[in-house]
């Protein structure tokens, strides 16, 4: 354990004046939340296996109403959660897979259900029911292993349960429409590469349904049809070219899409010192340009291939940028943030360990949670301001707004609403990952309607109220719930 904190201070020592000449050329002119002082800390590792790294984090609350921490590893899903009286030890993790299990990837329902999947090896989809109480083995009936899995937050994807359709994907992508159990999968299209993510693109006036991504090895490919058919994108697609780590959704008032995406990317085209790269798409995902290329210099890194993607419910972005898999163990890597759609970054290493940033997540107290090389690493203090002020989303094209206040809350918030014409609204809520938690209210609206939604049995964390009319204007504001 010494040893590996004491090569983390010097990975920290040795990385200062390169950490300090990054933050020069980079931070002028970035304010608000980019400048927000961030401490990381790591969580109480597992002796013997540490080393072995998480590949995803995970949250889920127990039956006493504790939030448990997910480590996804090699050794499964294994369970932490601080201080829950006569179930755990405070330091210790659990491990709820007796035997033999790989979790390349994890993925928590709103129905407290866990699962959990890798490409090859002894898992392709295992599924626990009620927090991991129990586990059901392989089961994805359809057939295939995992590195990713997501649950849509599409309206159109919403599922026999209304949470929204799960989606795995290797080769080819495979979903559930009634929360993972055995017997609901079917495989889906091939996705044109073996794929390493999966994302999505918002519904938009010109995606009234939204879309699907795939991040795969030879790029990008999309998909409009609920992942039957998928289609290479123009611009981050060529054969054994890229590797399409992550997306990033950045929402914009006014855009005809949105907001724009942007997608971590492995461009092999620069060569072994830096392939990590951000492409970014104004429409959808269709087509994408090349935006920006980490230097392993500025970064203090020997090299820079992986970059993992995030974004905060305030519009920042953030990544984990790291060498490749390959090499040694642990890799080392940063986490930086960018409050500007990624033109220029941030270091968020006070704290750091100095590992290789895997997946990054935002937990249910609004802290960033880090997979990494040396177990799971998370932000002492939220990761993104809290506005005490009511929350006001900006016009859609035919004057739809929203506002919500009070904010932060406790038991209840009120969402106004006001259209230059009445239209039939829709109102949906929205957690902090972008998944469905209810419809709020559904029916004509004009000036000034008032809709009360009920926050007492929400968890700690941030959500967002969205409208969406019946032309297809979409208005979001958000607000977070405090206990």
């Amino acid at each position: 354990m010494d040893r590996w904190r004491q090569r983390a201070q010097r990975i920290m020592s040795a990385r200062t004046l390169c950490s300090l000449l990054f933050l020069a050329a980079t931070l002028l002119g970035e304010a608000g939340a980019q400048s927000q002082p961030l401490e990381w800390e790591g969580l109480p590792v597992i002796e013997g296996r540490a080393a072995v790294g998480a590949n995803d984090v995970g949250f889920v609350t127990g039956a006493s109403g504790v939030d448990r921490v997910i480590w996804f590893s090699s050794y499964g899903p294994l369970f932490y959660a601080p201080g829950e009286p006569g179930v755990w030890e405070g330091s210790d993790w659990i491990n709820r897979c007796p035997g033999v299990c790989i979790a390349e990837s994890g993925l928590v329902t709103p129905e407290r259900t866990i699962l959990y999947g890798a490409a090859v090896g002894p898992t392709a989809i295992d599924r626990m029911p009620d927090a991991g109480a129990s586990r059901e083995r392989d089961v994805n009936n359809a057939g295939g292993g995992t590195e990713t899995l997501i649950q849509s937050s599409l309206p159109s994807l919403a599922g026999a349960d209304g949470n929204g359709y799960i989606f795995a994907a290797i080769q080819f992508a495979f979903r559930s429409d009634d929360d993972g159990r055995p017997g609901s999968w079917v495989r889906l299209g091939n996705t044109g590469g073996s794929a390493v993510t999966l994302g999505e693109v918002p519904p938009s006036p010109m995606l009234p349904d939204g879309r699907l991504l795939a991040g795969v090895y030879n790029g990008v490919t999309y998909s409009d049809d609920g992942g039957l058919n998928w289609t290479p994108s123009t611009g981050v697609y060529e054969n054994a070219r890229y590797v399409g780590y992550s997306f990033a959704f950045v929402p914009k008032a006014g855009h005809a899409y949105g907001g724009t995406v942007l997608a971590g990317i492995d461009d092999l085209v620069f060569g072994r010192d830096s392939t990590a790269t951000i492409y970014r798409s104004d429409d959808g995902g269709r087509t994408w340009t090349r935006f920006h290329r980490f230097s392993p210099t500025a970064l203090g890194l020997s090299n820079t291939n992986e970059v993992h993607l995030l974004t905060s419910p305030d519009g920042v972005v953030w990544a984990g940028v790291s060498p490749s898999r390959a090499g040694r163990d642990p890799q080392e890597g940063v986490v930086v943030r960018s409050s500007d759609d990624g033109a220029t970054w941030q270091l968020v290493d006070n704290g750091w360990g100095g590992y290789r940033a895997g997946k990054l997540r935002l937990g249910p107290d609004g802290r960033l949670y880090a997979a990494t090389d040396f177990g799971v690493w998370r932000t002492t203090t939220p990761a993104y301001a809290v506005s005490s002020d009511p929350e006001v989303s900006d016009k859609a094209g035919t004057g739809l707004n929203l506002h919500v206040s009070p904010n932060p809350v406790d038991d209840r918030v009120a969402a106004v609403l006001n259209l230059d014409a009445p239209q039939s609204v829709e109102v949906m809520l929205y957690d902090s990952a972008g998944r469905e938690v209810r419809r709020v209210w559904q029916g004509p609206a004009g000036d000034m309607q008032r809709i009360e939604v009920e926050t007492s049995t929400l968890s700690t964390g941030v959500y967002s109220v969205q409208a969406r009319t019946t032309e297809g204007e979409v208005a979001a504001a958000r607000f977070t719930v405090v206990r």
